[in-house]
């Protein structure tokens, strides 16, 4: 009995260490740094040792290399060069690149890769770099395209995070542009030479005192704009021109920009017309989740008369329901609700509103009441006596 249980205990063991050997051996390794060089007329990959750097792989195209990486939690990509290619795409792992990188094809990130940028330069004649799923962190370094320098065109899984460096892009498009996902400016800049710095259809948040410019507009958006990350809010010693790709309607309030609470920065806001519109700070809006934002506010605009006096001037947005006070009595008259000028239609309260009113008391007369002592008149010729013993009305007792 003991030498069966002493059998069964060690079988145990040393399934116990065969078994984590072997995952210990699949695991990837946490860190692992890496060199890409041009030679021979391909590209080289080299892994930094303890002994040095050994070749792992090479190929005819940089868009190949990618084949020869080793599996880490974390690969360092160091380009030593500068490297010409035709395009990189990493996908699904943790990278952190830097030295010196120019693709036609630019740089694509997808799978939910995480990319952070260090000493990093990367250069593209179309689109730099493309989010299409995952994060890139650009921490020093610049972004230069002769297109879009940054895109994020593809997934709402996407984020792009300027935390310092530069991202430049010298033709008429955009240095930024994001269509889905969520792109943060935390500090660095986003220069456009001939076009807009930064245009935005979907979550843009801007934090920290970075530059944004562009050539006439620096923020080109269909969608609010966040103006603090964290606690961190964002600050500008000139104004950020902002335009808005909509136009501003009567009896609307168009929320513009986000977690705007206290003093906000400096904002020219223009529509997609060029007009510009003068933005207001609220802390709540019936029907808005939202709290401390700047918006632009077109309210249809109530006037309540009484005779020539302005009795009061009320704001209200298309579809809220009219609402007023009852004026002061008036002796000898009864109110019976408010006219517009025409006197063609009488509101009573209730009413939705859809545009500029201005509105009149209207007041019918107290008919008076009497009573009679007797009554005498003609009727088929015979004469008849008709005594009125009083008259009341109140227009009689104020005279």
């Amino acid at each position: 009995m003991k030498i069966t249980l002493r059998a069964g205990i060690l079988v145990f063991v040393l399934f116990f260490l065969l078994f984590g050997i072997r995952v210990f051996a699949e695991e990837p390794a946490d860190g692992q740094v890496c060199y890409i060089e041009e030679c021979d007329g391909g590209y080289c990959l080299f892994q930094a040792t303890a002994e040095g750097e050994c070749r792992i792989g090479a190929a005819a195209r940089l868009s190949e290399l990618s084949a020869h990486f080793p599996r880490a939690r974390r690969l360092t990509l160091c380009f030593r060069g500068p490297v010409e290619g035709d395009g990189l795409t990493l996908s699904g792992g943790r990278f952190v690149l830097s030295g010196a990188l120019s693709l036609s094809g630019g740089l694509i990130v997808e799978e939910r890769a995480q990319i952070v940028m260090r000493d990093f330069s990367l250069a593209s004649g179309t689109v730099a770099l493309r989010v299409k799923s995952g994060e890139a962190e650009l921490q020093s370094g610049e972004i230069c395209a002769a297109s879009c320098a940054v895109v994020l065109d593809y997934s709402a899984d996407a984020c792009f995070t300027l935390r310092d460096g530069v991202i430049r892009t010298g033709s008429e498009d955009c240095a930024i542009l994001v269509r889905f996902g969520a792109v943060r400016i935390l500090g660095g800049s986003a220069l456009a030479e001939r076009g807009t710095a930064i245009r935005a259809s979907s979550t843009l948040e801007l934090s920290g005192a970075p530059t944004i410019a562009g050539r006439v507009y620096d923020v080109e958006t269909d969608a609010p704009i966040t103006l603090a990350c964290g606690q961190s809010p964002f600050s500008s010693a000139v104004p950020l021109r902002v335009r808005y790709r909509a136009d501003f309607a009567r009896g609307t309030m168009t929320r513009v920009c986000n977690r705007a609470s206290g003093a906000y920065p400096l904002l020219s806001l223009s529509d997609a017309r060029g007009e510009v519109w003068p933005l207001t700070a609220l802390s709540a809006f019936a029907g808005e989740d939202e709290r401390d934002f700047l918006a632009v506010c077109l309210p249809y605009r109530v006037r309540f008369f009484d005779g020539g006096a302005l009795l009061a001037e009320r704001e209200f947005y298309t579809g809220e329901s009219l609402f007023a006070d009852s004026p002061a009595e008036k002796i000898g008259y009864r109110f019976e609700g408010w006219s517009d000028a025409a006197q063609s239609r009488t509101f009573f309260g209730g009413e939705a509103v859809n545009g500029d009113l201005d509105l009149y008391a209207r007041y019918a007369l107290v008919p008076p009441t009497f009573s009679l002592c007797s009554l005498d008149f003609v009727y088929d010729g015979n004469p008849h006596l008709l005594t009125f013993s009083e008259l009341r009305h109140p227009l009689c007792r104020e005279a």
